[in-house]
């Protein structure tokens, strides 16, 4: 049957995925920690979202 649907058809879709995934993470995490100015923006972005989830939390 063309075109039919299976369960071993969708898990290897959802794997391919999550491999590019990874690698567009791997590739992302590199030029950050490649680079002092773009790893200082990062921090700062993350320290900002973690104080304004801490207030949120607290407050």
């Amino acid at each position: 049957m063309e075109g039919s649907v299976t369960v071993a058809t969708i898990l290897e879709s959802a794997g391919l995925i999550v491999t590019e995934a990874l690698s567009w993470l791997t590739e992302t995490v590199t030029t950050v920690v490649g680079s002092p100015l773009l790893l200082m923006f990062v921090i700062l972005g993350l320290v900002g979202t973690g104080v304004g989830l801490m207030r949120r939390i607290i407050g």
